[in-house]
């Protein structure tokens, strides 16, 4: 990983506007591009804002389409590499919730969210990919709020090359303070058992049905160690400096960089699909 300057918006996204949104896309990027950012996280489901029921169906898009090619002319524009969640339909009709990768070259990828929650897995279906994608400085992994609940995604995008984990929700209720609290249960520990750097952020402002959102940007060292913070109800931007050869240093740490000294052989159990079969110690 070579040094990088990150960013990450918490949003206020203007439900099924996607014109409207798109042009803040632009102006939060122009802004993020004046403070150095090369790479821009925007916050899950900001292109529409967040929907899970079935009127999400009117506001879906196809991947790519005119609006991925709208990001592609910011991310030109600006030259850096935007990273915007949407609603996604594919030539079958199945939605998910997506993370568009757009580099100032055009669209690079997308990640589909593998876990929604209860609500949401009614009207979308579960991605498949890890979600690692290359930048020229570094690789990084892509989450989507609920994801980042479960460690063996974060593990296995660091073992898949992640030197930076995204991480983009639309997290409702709590306020900005509470909902910090709460991210930093388990934010902290994805960065620090993996040896990387974490970027949150989350939508700001009120949803369709009446939710509230906190915005809580967050940049985390590899140390599990809080970089930067933009926390409040009103939309704001958090950026940092990555150090690419501190990141090398940890990893090379004799016991600091926990991956290296895994047990694969011991962790069939987590592969178990159901829960009710639980794996018996042996002593």
């Amino acid at each position: 990983m070579q040094d990088i300057t990150v960013a990450a918006v918490n949003f206020r996204a203007e439900h099924a506007n996607l014109g409207a949104n798109l042009n803040r896309v632009g102006a939060w990027t122009a802004r993020a591009a004046r403070a150095g950012a090369e790479i821009i996280c925007f916050p899950e489901m900001a292109l529409c804002g967040y929907e899970r029921t079935e009127a999400v169906r009117a506001l879906s898009v196809p991947v790519p389409g005119p609006v991925t090619d709208h990001l592609a002319a910011i991310a030109a524009e600006f030259n850096v590499t935007l990273l915007a969640g949407l609603a996604e339909v594919d030539a079958q009709g199945q939605q998910f919730i997506s993370q568009a990768v757009v580099s100032p070259q055009g669209l690079a990828g997308v990640y589909r969210k593998t876990h929604p929650n209860l609500p949401e897995k009614k009207i979308f279906a579960s991605g498949r990919d890890l979600g690692v994608f290359k930048h020229p400085r570094c690789s990084f992994g892509l989450q989507l709020c609920y994801d980042a609940h479960f460690p063996e995604l974060s593990t296995l995008q660091a073992l898949a090359g992640a030197e930076i984990f995204f991480v983009a929700s639309a997290s409702p209720r709590d306020d900005p303070i509470i909902k910090k609290e709460r991210m930093l249960r388990y934010l902290p520990a994805r960065a620090y058992d993996n040896g990387c750097y974490l970027v949150a952020c989350n939508l700001v402002g009120r949803g369709s049905r009446g939710q509230t959102f906190a915005g809580v940007g967050l940049i985390i060292s590899p140390k599990g160690e809080v970089m930067a913070e933009a926390i409040g109800w009103e939309e704001g931007l958090v950026t940092a400096r990555l150090d690419g050869r501190e990141l090398e240093r940890l990893r090379r740490t004799k016991m600091g960089y926990f991956l290296a000294h895994r047990r694969p052989e011991l962790y069939a159990g987590l592969a178990q699909h159901n829960q009710s079969k639980r794996v018996r110690p042996k002593f």
